[in-house]
């Protein structure tokens, strides 16, 4: 099996909660679960022990602002 290709960071990562990244979407945590499991947005990150009590669970701010970025734009009326 081949290896996956780790993503080039080349600036300083935040890991947002999930309170912050559905301010900065404007959407309802019913909206954001529907586009993670249609696969229209990025999953959340685990960081630590999975199922510990320290772990910590988010999205990584690059993601979420590259998700932003590549949302299509909308037409103007009349506009093809």
């Amino acid at each position: 099996m081949p290896k996956k290709r780790q993503p080039k960071i080349t600036t300083p990562v935040k890991l947002l909660s999930k309170k912050e990244v559905l301010s900065i979407l404007g959407v309802s945590h019913v909206t954001l679960w529907n586009w993670i499991t249609a696969g229209l947005f990025p999953q959340s990150r685990e960081i630590g022990p999975p199922g510990g009590n320290r772990t910590k669970i988010g999205w990584l701010d690059t993601e979420v602002y590259s998700f932003l970025a590549n949302a299509p734009k909308r037409k103007l009326k009349g506009q093809r």
